[in-house]
């Protein structure tokens, strides 16, 4: 039945905005009826333990790191109370507030099962900006105490470095949380920062070096003359050392001996290459460096110079030249009467009588009589200039000036040959740089080590007391320097490891016994790194990066000393509430 109030309903204009005030006596509105809980399926069951179990899992790492980021603040602080003169009471509270802070975070790990290296508590001491600042403050410590003692000892400098930083950092930021001597828990957690301060820096050094590889400036200048070093000789340090060390162990020796030695190769060929830079030659790719290369270099120069030679020749002396000389002899004029004497034998015989019968035929002087004066001059010259004596020293280097005067008359009297003569002139002097070191004593079939090829740019040096080789100047020093910093002072030996194991009986012996499979294995992974294609892979991964990883191995290595830090804290932890297994 139809209420019968519903015309006082609010649809009527009259009635608009009253509601209808019987509308209380209407039948009751049915109530919802709540629905029993659904039983979830096996499968939404286990996805809601598994997502519950992430919740708790994210929920305790960020609280491990959140205390890790909290550690440095409350560790500076105790320290700031136990430094500073305030009361006894007031460092008292400090000390019991942070060990019933530790206490409380234990007893939390303890009932989620949790034992042994709090990982994301250390994340946090790692990236707490109390702590980052501590080392980098640290950091800075370490290099300057470091740079006091680098010129009298830099090896020592280096080892103390980290252990300075290790220690301030830990001595820093690390809390005490055991009440008891704090003075003597604090040189606990210095001890242990200078561990993990040594450990970082070794660590995060290796890993920035291999990421980030900064090569020295020997290496940067072998590597870009084309020389091709061994993994080793690229990172230096440590790992040169480490793979020296190696080349005792058999098999694997051999091929690290092997690489080391195609790397002296290639040294050779980069001094060749260079010599000969100046008239654009270089050493063929199938001529193996040795007494072959040599010879290749002097027949080169010699063609070179036959050539250009055969279009020039001299007709007469300029005003210039007969200037040049009349100045060089005003000079010799204030030497002993014997090395005047000597001198003027040499103007007489090499540059009158040769020009005179050359103009007496009206021919002057063609290419191989220009070519004789000058080789005669040199020679004389550098032999005087060699001389023990100041005197005949003197008398070289004015007949060197007599070598250099002549030449350039050539040059002046065929200036459409002068650049091609001047170029062959600077690649003949670094030929001959060749030529001494490939002679030397100790050389192997013509093959020389760099310490050979320096004292021949030494020796080659004709300066005053050698000044121009004192000074890192002289000609080719730059290579030679090079090369001595960062390749062995010998030509390395093959197979003598091998040799010697197989010699005290290991061939039939620990080798028989199951040693062999694994022995030929490692050399042949060895053979592998170090041969021709392993050396250009391992070239391009350890020298060719993208930028983002370079970036990431610069951070790495930056980072060393704020990890430093972090480590420092759990190391300690561990001493201090460890004294049994200390």
């Amino acid at each position: 039945m139809a209420n019968p109030f519903d015309q006082f309903d609010e649809q009527k204009p009259e009635f608009k905005g009253l509601g209808n005030p019987f509308d209380q006596f209407d039948a009751p509105e049915p109530e919802a009826q709540v629905q029993p809980p659904q039983l979830s399926s096996n499968d939404d069951l286990e996805a809601r333990l598994r997502q519950r179990e992430m919740d708790g899992m994210s929920k305790q790492a960020a609280s491990g790191i959140g205390a890790g980021l909290v550690d440095p603040f409350l560790g500076v602080s105790q320290l700031a109370a136990h430094a500073l003169p305030i009361p006894q009471s007031a460092t008292d509270w400090v000390d019991k507030v942070i060990a019933d802070r530790e206490t409380r975070i234990q007893a939390e790990r303890q009932a989620q099962g949790e034992s042994g290296l709090d990982t994301n508590r250390l994340i946090g001491n790692i990236a707490s900006p109390a702590n980052l600042m501590a080392g980098s403050l640290a950091g800075k410590l370490g290099s300057r105490a470091a740079g006091a003692v680098k010129g009298a000892a830099p090896t020592l400098a280096s080892f103390f470095q980290p252990i300075i930083t290790g220690s301030a950092s830990a001595a820093a930021t690390t809390p005490v949380t055991q009440q008891g001597d704090y003075w003597s828990d604090k040189g606990t957690q210095a001890g242990a920062g200078a561990i993990a301060g040594t450990a970082a820096k070794l660590v995060g050094s290796g890993v920035s070096r291999v990421l980030s590889p900064k090569p020295s400036e020997a290496v940067q200048q072998l590597m870009e003359a084309g020389v091709k070093l061994t993994p080793g000789q690229r990172l230096g340090g440590f790992y040169k050392r480490a793979e020296d060390a190696a080349t005792s162990i058999p098999g694997v020796g051999d091929a690290i001996r092997m690489g080391q030695r195609d790397a002296i190769k290639s040294f050779n060929r980069a001094a060749i290459d260079e010599a000969l830079a100046p008239v654009g030659a270089k050493l063929p790719g199938n001529i193996e460096p040795g007494r072959e290369a040599v010879n290749f270099a002097k027949n080169t120069l010699g063609q070179g110079y036959d050539d250009v030679l055969s279009k020039t020749s001299l007709n007469g002396l300029d005003k210039a030249f007969t200037n040049e000389i009349g100045s060089i002899r005003a000079i010799v004029g204030n030497l002993p009467k014997q090395q005047q004497k000597v001198f003027d034998n040499v103007i007489n015989g090499q540059i009158r009588q040769k020009i005179s019968k050359g103009f007496a035929n009206n021919n002057g002087l063609d290419g191989q009589t220009i070519k004789g004066i000058s080789s005669e001059l040199r020679r004389i010259a550098n032999g005087y200039q060699a001389d023990p004596s100041f005197d005949n020293r003197q008398l070289g280097q004015a007949i060197d000036g007599v070598q250099e005067s002549f030449k350039n008359l050539v040059a002046r009297a065929n200036p459409e040959q002068a650049k091609t003569l001047s170029s062959l002139d600077r690649a003949y002097a670094g030929y001959k740089r060749i030529e001494t070191a490939a002679g030397a004593v100790g050389s192997s079939d013509g093959v020389f080590t760099p310490a050979q090829f320096q004292s021949a740019v030494r020796k080659s040096d004709k300066s005053l007391n050698k000044n121009a080789f004192a000074r890192g100047n002289a000609l080719m020093q730059d290579l030679s320097d090079a090369g001595k910093n960062a390749l062995p002072s010998s030509v390395p030996d093959s197979g003598t490891a091998t040799r010697a194991a197989l010699g005290l009986g290991v061939g039939g012996g620990a080798l028989g016994l199951g040693v062999l499979p694994a022995y030929i294995a490692a050399t042949g992974g060895a053979y592998g790194l170090y041969s021709p294609l392993g050396q250009r892979l391992m070239q391009s991964v350890l020298t060719s990066r993208p930028a983002l990883v370079s970036q990431a191995g610069n951070a790495i290595g930056a980072a060393s000393n704020p990890v430093a830090a972090a480590l420092s804290s759990p190391l300690a932890r561990f001493y201090l509430e460890n004294p049994a297994k200390q």
